[in-house]
């Protein structure tokens, strides 16, 4: 009897697609675009046959499976409950170093590897649970595109202002724009905007 193909929801799989979250195309050519939830996504969200379109497919289907590990409330890094998510979310999706983390969180390196490989396998049963009991043919509701990054878990400083004359704009003119230096913080400007005002643009983000 032929042995079954490996379960390609592993550590290192996930932990591949992770590093590669801002990176579309190769998020698509990565062996978990091409799990049956990952392609009803890709076709009911109308994402291109491309690997870019796999790769943002992934990426809902990776992002849907994180908020699962987030729990209520407001982020306790003192609370136990809140490390799978913390750790997963601030080394992949917000590019923190491990060492930061394991001063955020106030423990021993050693602990943190290995709640994160916890935290990976963890995530990896989110996913079986999505691709074996999910009704592939309604498992997502239509998605508008939304191709912004992840809103950080850190809020946004001294921009409340700004951001609600941005917000006028769009909502009024439908249309503005953000000029500055390198590093002066329009990428997270946008990035709020993008998250704060979806359900006003019926087309979606980018």
């Amino acid at each position: 009897m032929p042995k079954p193909p490996p379960d390609p929801i592993n550590r290192k799989n996930l932990r591949q697609a992770l590093r590669s979250w801002d990176n579309s195309q190769k998020l698509g050519a990565q062996s978990l675009a091409r799990l049956k939830t990952v392609e009803a996504r890709r076709r009911l969200a109308g994402y291109g046959g491309s690997l870019t379109g796999y790769g943002v497919a992934l990426r809902d289907a990776l992002h849907a499976a994180l908020l699962k590990l987030k729990p209520t409330g407001s982020p306790d890094p003192s609370d136990k409950r809140w490390r799978p998510y913390l750790i997963l979310h601030g080394q992949y999706i917000e590019g923190r170093s491990p060492d930061y983390l394991v001063e955020q969180l106030n423990v021993a390196r050693s602990t943190y590897d290995h709640e994160q490989a916890d935290a990976l396998e963890t995530l990896a049963g989110v996913l079986r649970e999505q691709e074996h009991t999910a009704d592939h043919s309604q498992a997502v509701a239509v998605q508008r595109p939304f191709l912004a990054p992840t809103r950080s878990q850190l809020p946004l400083v001294g921009r409340d202002s700004l951001l609600d004359e941005l917000k006028t704009k769009l909502l009024t003119r439908g249309v503005a724009a953000l000029n500055g230096l390198p590093g002066v913080g329009k990428t997270a400007l946008a990035t709020q905007l993008a998250h704060d005002l979806l359900d006003h643009f019926a087309d979606g983000a980018l």
